[in-house]
């Protein structure tokens, strides 16, 4: 819209140029010239330059009054429209790397609490094979050979309860971490459609900013291409009031528009 009303201002302005060189052109070929025809043509210039001017301020009142306003509307509206779209956009990332945060911590948390029933399950076969070595105790050899096992198998137990705790500690951790990163995620989620609903509600506000000073422009536009028809008719009418019997002859030659 911008555009076009900004190319009709300056076609109107490129109008009134060229008419007043044309006049100025005639009114230099007329100025040392006498006789009926000669005035007629002296007033015809003077009806072009008055026609210059009327286009001239056709011109100007549509750029002052529609083009430069619809301009300033157009880069202030561009200017919000692009902080309320970069808001948007950063909730988006934030929410995109909040959710892929949450994925890995899923991910770790499964493999700690895997790892952790693996050694749960190992430490319970181990007590196992040990209870049923006890049982099986029945000579003096045999018990010695079982205390020399023993006193490995409680270095294994002591080394397996080890690894048991930090493997229960590496399942709270990746636990609570999780936890921490649903909750960070589902904040970032909310954040995010609040930032979406507030650009709606800009963008509506916007749009409607817009529609209600392109009515207030194109008014305007109607009401100054309205006015100029009038103003060539009474620039018209002045040139027949001025002009003599002799020099009406000049009104056959048309009327510039």
């Amino acid at each position: 819209m911008f555009f076009k009303v900004y190319r009709t201002a300056e076609a109107e302005t490129q109008y009134a140029k060229n008419l007043s060189k044309l006049s100025s052109k005639l009114s230099r070929a007329c100025r040392d010239g006498v006789g009926g025809v000669n005035e007629a043509w002296k007033s015809v210039a003077i009806e072009l330059e008055t026609r210059a001017e009327v286009h001239r301020l056709m011109g100007q009142a549509l750029l002052d009054e529609t083009a430069k306003p619809l301009r300033n509307l157009t880069e202030n509206q561009h200017r919000t429209r692009k902080q309320c779209e970069t808001t948007v956009d950063k909730a988006a990332k934030s929410l995109a790397d909040w959710r892929a945060a949450e994925a890995k911590s899923k991910k770790q948390s499964h493999t700690c609490a895997r790892d952790n029933e693996k050694l749960q399950d190992a430490a319970i076969l181990d007590t196992s094979r040990s209870g049923k070595l006890t049982l099986s105790r029945s000579t003096s050899l045999i018990q010695l050979a079982h205390m020399h096992n023993k006193n490995g198998t409680e270095k294994e137990n002591t080394k397996l309860e080890g690894k048991k705790r930090k493997a229960e500690d590496a399942v709270k951790k990746a636990d609570i971490e999780y936890y921490t990163l649903c909750v960070r995620a589902e904040r970032a989620r909310l954040e995010w459609e609040s930032a979406v609903l507030r650009g709606v509600n800009t963008f509506q506000s916007l749009e409607e900013e817009r529609l209600n000073h392109l009515k207030t422009v194109l008014t305007a536009y109607l009401h100054h291409g309205a006015e100029l028809g009038p103003r060539l008719i009474e620039v018209r009418n002045r040139k027949a009031q001025r002009s003599s019997p002799a020099g009406r002859i000049g009104q056959g030659f048309g009327y510039f528009h």
